[in-house]
Formats: C-alpha cells, sequence, structure tokens
C-alpha cells in the first residue's frame, strides 16, 4: 500500500519503524489491542505520523466515554500553559480565548476572569465541567472548528495536534479564527527530542493509540511559515515535573535495556518484573516502557500578521 504524508500529501515518506499495539485508550483497559502500524517521517513537511490509524469514528466513541481521571493536571506544573499564560498576559492583558480540546476548562480557570473563555471538546463529562467554569462550547470535534465564526484574541490547543490526522490543517483553522495580532499557542510531542531520537518507533508516546501524529520544532516553524504566522518563542519542556532523581535513573535505564537488549526486557516482562502483566497479553513482553521525565514536549507561540 501506497503511504502518503495525511498534511502535504507528498510520497516522500520513510518508515521509521514499527509501533507497539497498545491495551490502552486514555489509560482505560481495551478488551482487544489496538494495532500499532508503523512510524513514518514526511521529508518536505517534517510531520511524522503513524500509518495506517485507526476509524476515527472509532476513537471519536472512546474519547466521549473515557474517565476525565486521565487528564488531571496541577497548572503551575504545565510549562506549556505557563508560558502561554505569561506571553498572553504580557501583550494582551485580557481578551477572548478559544481552548481547542478544552477539557474540563482548567486552563482558562487557570488564566483567570479577565479571560473569556471558549472551547471545543468531545468528552462528555468534561464537557459538563467545562460549562461548569463558564466556557462557552463552540463544538464537540475539532472538525467543529471549520464551522466556528468570529475572531478571537488567542486559539489555543495543548496536547491536541498529536490526536488529529493532519495537524497542519488544524494549525491553519487555529490562524484562520485568530484576529491579526492576535496569539496561536499549540503544545506536543517533539520528535526532535534527543529521547525520541534514540528510541524512534520504539518511544513511549508512539505507542499511545489516540497519538496519529507526531510534531517536532522543524515541523512547527515551517507550519507557521507555510499559514503566515510569526514565531514568537518555542521551548522544550518536560510534560511533567521532574521527579526524584532515582526516578530520572530508573527511567532512563529502563528504556536504554528495551533500546539495546529488547530480548533481555521482554523475558523481564514475562517474569512478571515491571508495571506491566504480559501474562494478560503477550505484546506487553514488547510494549515499551515510559519516560514521563525526558524534555520530550514542545510549545510554540505565534502571532498572526
Amino acid at each position: 500500500m501506497s503511504v502518503m504524508c495525511p498534511s502535504c500529501g507528498n510520497a516522500a515518506v520513510t518508515l521509521r519503524g514499527p509501533i507497539s499495539p497498545s491495551y490502552l485508550f486514555a489509560g482505560q483497559e481495551l478488551p482487544k489491542l489496538l494495532p500499532g502500524g508503523g512510524l513514518y517521517d514526511c521529508g518536505v513537511c517534517a510531520l511524522a505520523f503513524r500509518f495506517p490509524t485507526p476509524p476515527k469514528e472509532r476513537l471519536d466513541a472512546l474519547y466521549r466515554t473515557c474517565s476525565i481521571a486521565q487528564w488531571q493536571y496541577d497548572p503551575s506544573g504545565r510549562f506549556d500553559w505557563v508560558l502561554t499564560h505569561r506571553h498572553l498576559e504580557s501583550r494582551l492583558g485580557s481578551g477572548s480565548v478559544l481552548d481547542i480540546g478544552c477539557f474540563d476548562g482548567a486552563f482558562h480557570e487557570y488564566l483567570g476572569s479577565t479571560w473569556k473563555g471558549y472551547g471545543i471538546e468531545i468528552n462528555l463529562d468534561a464537557r459538563a465541567r467545562a460549562v461548569e467554569r463558564g466556557i462557552t462550547l463552540l463544538g464537540d470535534n475539532v472538525t467543529d472548528l471549520e464551522h466556528v465564526t468570529g475572531e478571537f484574541d488567542a486559539v489555543v490547543a495543548f496536547d491536541v495536534l498529536e490526536h488529529v490526522v493532519d495537524p497542519r490543517a488544524l494549525l491553519g483553522q487555529m490562524a484562520a479564527r485568530t484576529r491579526p495580532g492576535g496569539t496561536v499557542a499549540i503544545a506536543s510531542g517533539n520528535t526532535d527530542a534527543p529521547s525520541w531520537k534514540l528510541m524512534g518507533s520504539r518511544y513511549w508516546y508512539c505507542t499511545i493509540p489516540e497519538h496519529m501524529a507526531f510534531l517536532s520544532e522543524t515541523w512547527c516553524r515551517r507550519a507557521g511559515i507555510h499559514f503566515g504566522l510569526e514565531l514568537v518563542t518555542m521551548e522544550r519542556y518536560c510534560h511533567e515535573r521532574v521527579r526524584a532523581p532515582r526516578h530520572v535513573v530508573h527511567e532512563l535505564a529502563s528504556n536504554l535495556l528495551y533500546r539495546f537488549f529488547p530480548g533481555v526486557f521482554a523475558f523481564l516482562r514475562s517474569a512478571g518484573v515491571g508495571d506491566k502483566d504480559a501474562s494478560a497479553h503477550e505484546a506487553l513482553k514488547h510494549y515499551p516502557p515510559t519516560w514521563t521525565t525526558a524534555r520530550d514536549h514542545v510549545v510554540a507561540v505565534y502571532k498572526k500578521p
């Protein structure tokens, strides 16, 4: 089957390797494994992507009913939120913010009452919580953004672009809904991170089945240029607070073992070592360890001229 980039349509793509199948979706165990497919790189727009992908209808059904406990954060520990908040306060001070995939409205609550919050969210429980927080919901799916009218002082999407097949198209729609002089902010995994370059398709972030596309600093620059956006700032960060040194060392050692001695890693998993029960799913012998302490995410803030 011919594989083409889902964003730019170019056939100059390279298979980076197979992605492990997964038994989890949004932290919840599935009755059947979701196939992983392969990780591909586009040589033109720099997008990395999964192919093939699960049907969107199946993914949407899972998003609607998954537990909202999976995505609860301490705002002060979210570097992407902190950086974007700082930028908005310094440039604008107040205004309207449309949050794509706003979840339960926690980012809007973090911004404070000087900002009018709008959102798009698919999860039913999260939507209800967002409304309680005063968010005006404009849709329940990222595809609804193309039908949103009007312009906003800022349009943001944190941990969302990896969930769509064509993140460049979503960025373009975000830019179209941003007023001139306004802000567009995105945050996602970063394939330019050293940990990702080391692990390739065996990286834990790829294995998460709801992740369809994988950005990078290179992609952020090229996508911004494509839509005429001015890149104001871009920084790497760790998605979670850095934990105790022992935990950092443990994740590093686990990933090095998995990368260079996969047979030993699989044997240890089969023997009951680690946090995955390989007796439940044979594929878990080869399921990658997490690396949440790595600086493997990137946040990019743009200004619309």
